[in-house]
């Protein structure tokens, strides 16, 4: 018998503001990995799935919105339910690979970190991105393996913003998402 080894995965999530392509952190929190992370984790070693997008949800309401809670079976029929003053930005990742690092001397490359931008030229969903309205807290690490057809996307990990983000004229929300893979 096989005795059981607890392995962890985790994430942080760096908040920044990206104005004329440079990066400005405002802030890191951690992340919750839901379910069908760990799915997407074993289909990726199995050479059958990628993390390649992000999901960035938004309120255009005056009050500044209560993001609910993140349960660890969230799917992306949620996102797609946002209406009213609600909606999200769907976007792939920037860049055609991740970053890999390592987080000490025992491993080699067991940090991947993925980059996104709320941009409002990419895919909404919702409410449409208003300058000095649109109001952000809550992301999403997603696999987008069809730009065409968000039906076939899978959620990987989500967090809501520790403080709501107003977006201003000539800046959009970028985040810089980590995930690493060490022992519990």
């Amino acid at each position: 018998m096989f005795s059981s080894v607890k392995k962890a995965c985790h994430g942080y999530i760096e908040v920044n503001w990206v104005v004329n392509g440079i990066w400005m952190p405002v802030w890191s929190q951690t992340n919750l990995i839901l379910y069908s992370g760990y799915d997407i984790m074993a289909r990726a070693v199995g050479g059958d799935q990628l993390v390649n997008g992000m999901y960035f949800e938004f309120s255009n309401a005056v009050a500044p919105p209560t993001p609910p809670a993140i349960a660890k079976d969230r799917k992306t029929d949620y996102y797609e339910s946002l209406s009213g003053d609600l909606g999200y930005v769907r976007n792939v990742t920037v860049g055609r690979v991740p970053v890999f690092d390592t987080s000490g001397t025992d491993y080699q490359n067991n940090r991947v970190t993925f980059m996104g931008i709320a941009d409002r030229a990419a895919e909404t969903s919702g409410a449409a991105v208003i300058d000095n309205v649109s109001q952000f807290y809550s992301v999403a690490l997603v696999s987008v393996p069809d730009l065409a057809d968000r039906t076939q996307d899978t959620l990987f990990s989500a967090g809501n913003l520790a403080t709501v983000l107003t977006k201003p004229a000539n800046a959009h929300i970028g985040v810089r998402w980590t995930i690493e893979f060490a022992d519990a």
